[in-house]
Formats: C-alpha cells, sequence, structure tokens
C-alpha cells in the first residue's frame, strides 16, 4: 500500500521514479504503523523524521 502511494505521489510530482524517500515519506504518514513504532523504539521521533523526509522532495519546501 505504502508503495503504491509513494509511486502517486512521485507521479504528482512529475519524479520518474518513486525513491526510498518517497516511500519513507508515505510509510511515516501512517503514525501507528510499523515505520513509526520502529523508529520510536530506537528513540528517534518519527513526525521529525517524515519533516527531514519530506524537505528532501524535489519540489517540496
Amino acid at each position: 500500500m505504502s508503495q503504491r502511494r509513494a509511486s502517486l505521489a512521485a507521479f504528482r510530482r512529475r519524479d520518474p521514479y518513486a525513491g526510498t524517500t518517497q516511500l519513507l515519506v508515505e510509510l511515516l504518514a501512517d503514525p501507528s504503523g510499523l515505520a513509526g513504532w520502529f523508529l520510536r523504539l530506537i528513540d528517534v521521533d518519527p513526525e521529525a523524521a517524515l519533516v527531514v523526509g519530506q524537505r528532501r522532495l524535489p519540489g517540496v519546501a
């Protein structure tokens, strides 16, 4: 599901492919998901990781 959302987000931004950053952003979009759980487990704030990931995407300020 996240992979499909990442592909659609890349398409909307006119990126030729969905990379790892797009996939990470989509995984972190669900705060109760596995990616968020894992980051909290290793003392990383999932919301902060999401912000950093979004900033690295082309066309996102």
